[in-house]
């Protein structure tokens, strides 16, 4: 089959840098979370390997800031900025 994602867990929790593939094998999802488990960076590509959005996240909130790209997956078109949650 095809591979489909790589996860790394350390007492049940996510750690490390993950990963999630599309259908064709291209980059999904990149996911780092921090050695305290409590900061977690995300990138998400689309099935031509185009940067959709970055987001970061504390205790599993949306925290600091999130990037939403253009149709070129460079040019970002939306930024938003959350501290705990809001």
């Amino acid at each position: 089959g095809t591979l489909r994602h790589q996860f790394q867990y350390k007492e049940g929790a996510k750690t490390g840098t993950n990963i999630e593939y599309h259908a064709n094998g291209k980059l999904k999802v990149r996911e780092t979370v921090a050695l305290n488990s409590i900061d977690t960076h995300e990138e998400a590509f689309d099935e031509t390997g185009l940067k959709l959005h970055e987001k970061n996240y504390r205790k599993l909130k949306p925290h600091g800031t999130w990037l939403y790209y253009g149709g070129d997956g460079k040019r970002v078109r939306l930024k938003e900025i959350y501290e705990n949650g809001k």
